[in-house]
């Protein structure tokens, strides 16, 4: 198999195990063997199994992002996809630490959150540690209660979503307002 062809045929046995059982269930042998490779071939691709977890969490994370910059949008395509893959998010969150994962979603939110200051109140804007505060800030609430939400299994719950995005804009026009006054 060619690099790349390899790398996505690892992603998708690892996804379709993860449909099957829990991440710290599943063995590089177990991926090794659906994808018909070796053990070493895996190790040119990837660390090991968290390595290829967060690989997977990076494209799903780009894909669902956007580049529209409308959170309520950002984080109704999230809810989608977790909710059509729902195994595998909850296999995955069940096995990985809290903290851990609060890391590793922060980064796809940092985008949109990084957008939404800029563009938050026309004529004011955030610099320097006030910016990167805020934009800390909210990406960890959201991610926190992403994962809450994931936690607690799902549920059909789309309102809240919408409700949680319109309180962080409110919050970050309010920052924005505020903090560039003074």
């Amino acid at each position: 198999m060619a690099g790349n062809l390899t790398r996505e045929a690892i992603k998708k046995a690892f996804i379709g195990l993860l449909e099957e059982k829990s991440l710290n269930k599943i063995t590089i042998e177990d991926i090794t063997s659906r994808v018909g490779i070796n053990r070493q071939t895996f190790y040119y691709h990837f660390k090991d199994i968290l390595d290829l977890t967060y690989n997977i969490s990076l494209d799903i994370n780009t894909s669902l992002m956007g580049t529209d910059g409308d959170l309520s949008n950002c984080m109704m395509r999230f809810y989608d996809y977790f909710r059509s893959h729902r195994a595998v998010i909850l296999n995955i969150v069940r096995s990985v630490p809290v903290e851990e994962l609060t890391i590793r979603l922060k980064p796809a939110i940092l985008p949109t959150i990084e957008h939404l200051i800029d563009n938050a109140v026309p004529g004011k804007r955030l610099d320097g540690d006030d910016r990167e505060l805020a934009i800390d800030y909210h990406a960890a609430v959201i991610a926190t209660a992403m994962l809450k939400w994931v936690r607690n299994g799902m549920p059909d719950n789309r309102d809240r979503f919408n409700r949680l995005a319109d309180m962080i804009e409110m919050n970050l026009k309010n920052m924005v307002t505020v903090m560039s006054q003074s």
